[in-house]
């Protein structure tokens, strides 16, 4: 059975959009689900609309889904599970910014993984560099498919850890910066999200309408922070910082 027979679409590859957290993913998944093409995106999360990446795999492999698209929170390397050819596509957004955001997240979402240390122990205690599970939730790792991905995240299972397929982060980050370039048709920026809209309409062959989805409602700001909370955020995200910025200039490229 051909590539074409398993996905029920013309022969190109299948498209992988990778949600991290608090990149204005959920709007992307709102405006993708609400596009032409709705029926035909699949979706991976460890709660509905999707499934567990586990579980999709396997479906995947017993059924050959008839899905153009995959979006949801997982790491790079799911074309390598399923076993097909495909393209990515991905948002990033400033470590900081992205940082206020997941502490206020896990603060307001009671049964989320971190909502108790968000509560007693504050940014410092979120952000402390020798807690492994905070930086589960680094854009390096997921881009570099670096240890567990978000089945483990989800739970709060799995070992503690930051390097666990890598001897440094260095090499982590040279990983996750290489995959960009050679596999990602749309690098996006939060940021500037709607002025890049058009070319990731065209990667996807369908219009976009971006909602303001999941916004937090009483966001904590930077200039709300001391410099030892700030340095703390930059201790467990220092990578992402370099790769965001790398990213932007990806973007700037014609």
């Amino acid at each position: 059975m051909s590539i074409r027979d398993w996905l029920g679409v013309s022969p190109r590859p299948l498209l992988l959009g990778i949600h991290i957290p608090k990149t204005a993913g959920t709007s992307l998944r709102e405006a993708l689900g609400l596009s032409k093409i709705g029926r035909r995106i699949a979706y991976i999360y460890g709660e509905p609309p999707g499934i567990p990446v586990q579980r999709f795999i396997a479906d995947f492999q017993s059924a050959r889904l008839s899905k153009r698209v995959i979006f949801g929170h997982y790491h790079f390397g799911l074309h390598e599970r399923l076993g097909v050819p495909a393209r990515y596509f991905t948002v990033l957004r400033h470590p900081l910014a992205r940082a206020l955001s997941l502490y206020r997240h896990f603060r307001r979402v009671k049964h989320s993984t971190c909502h108790r240390l968000a509560m007693e122990r504050g940014i410092e205690g979120l952000f402390d560099p020798a807690d492994g599970l905070r930086s589960r939730y680094s854009m390096t790792r997921i881009l570099a498919n670096a240890g567990q991905g978000f089945d483990a995240l989800e739970d709060g299972s799995g070992k503690p850890g930051y390097l666990d397929d890598y001897q440094t982060t260095e090499q982590m980050l040279a990983v996750a910066k290489r995959n960009l370039t050679d596999h990602f048709d749309f690098v996006g920026i939060s940021d500037y999200l709607e002025a890049d809209r058009p070319e990731l309409e065209k990667l996807i062959g369908a219009s976009l309408t971006l909602p303001r989805e999941n916004v937090d409602p009483t966001p904590v700001r930077a200039g709300d922070l001391t410099r030892r909370e700030i340095r703390s955020i930059e201790r467990v995200y220092e990578h992402d910082f370099e790769l965001y910025n790398f990213a932007l200039r990806l973007r700037e490229k014609p």
